[in-house]
């Protein structure tokens, strides 16, 4: 008997579910079996335990507490994955999944990767516009790619820097000020990768908004100047008919 798991780290958003996976091969019922899942590194290393027939809480970390469980349905099919709710940075490391039955016991390491969500920043250079993301606190170390509309590459500078365990990446690039969509990619070869457009709307001249799109599919404007040129062009107007001229604003 053997335990399978993931063959690269799992990775998670902050405040979303994850799920570790663990199997045992060939299939069999674990539901009369210990099934533990620990945290080495920590003073209290134990993060679920099932055993008896049950769950037992007794010695479990409190930082685990109501958001470790097991999917007991599963346990008859040799499925112990551990299911972690409302992923925080901490819960980042590596984890033992192990298997106790008949004096005899199998486990494996499974490791964890904890991230919070990029932030984009854009400030206006002439006529162009600097695009900025950051990735703070992650762990593993992250990667990060620019695209363009049509997804090619787009050559950018970075600047990795490590605090404790976490890792910050920041990425810039300078991009005319036309209309047009670009997206950041974390970790575009990892098996979790963080895919966001950001979208850039010249409005008129010295005026432009950056929308992007975040992790609830909601769009967000991150700098938007409507209410400004709302004003300019009732204050405008007003003067045009004063005049009895007409007029336009040049892109």
């Amino acid at each position: 008997k053997c335990l399978i798991g993931p063959s690269r780290p799992v990775l998670g958003l902050v405040g979303d579910d994850v799920i570790l996976p663990c199997s045992l091969q060939p299939a069999e019922s674990v539901a009369e079996a210990t099934v533990e899942w620990l945290r080495p590194d920590l003073s209290n290393s134990n993060v679920f335990i099932f055993r008896d027939g049950r769950e037992s809480y007794q010695d479990q970390n409190p930082s685990f507490q109501q958001r470790a469980t097991l999917f007991l349905q599963q346990l008859k099919n040799g499925n112990m994955s551990l299911k972690l709710s409302r992923l925080q940075l901490s819960d980042a490391g590596d984890y033992t999944c192990k298997w106790i039955k008949s004096g005899s016991q199998t486990s494996i390491q499974v490791r964890l990767g904890a991230v919070s969500e990029p932030k984009i920043y854009a400030k206006r250079e002439g006529t162009k516009v600097a695009l900025q993301c950051e990735a703070n606190n992650w762990y593993p170390q992250p990667e990060m790619e620019w695209t363009d509309g049509k997804g090619n590459i787009i050559s950018h500078d970075s600047n990795i820097t490590k605090n404790g365990q976490y890792y910050s990446v920041h990425g810039t690039i300078e991009v005319e000020m036309t209309e047009n969509v670009y997206t950041y990619v974390i970790n575009p070869s990892a098996n979790m990768m963080i895919n966001r457009p950001v979208h850039i709307h010249p409005l008129i001249s010295f005026f432009f908004s950056v929308v992007c799109q975040e992790a609830s599919s909601q769009p967000i404007i991150w700098a938007i100047v409507f209410g400004l040129l709302f004003v300019i062009s009732a204050v405008a107007g007003i003067v045009a008919c004063k005049r009895g001229k007409s007029f336009s604003f040049l892109t």
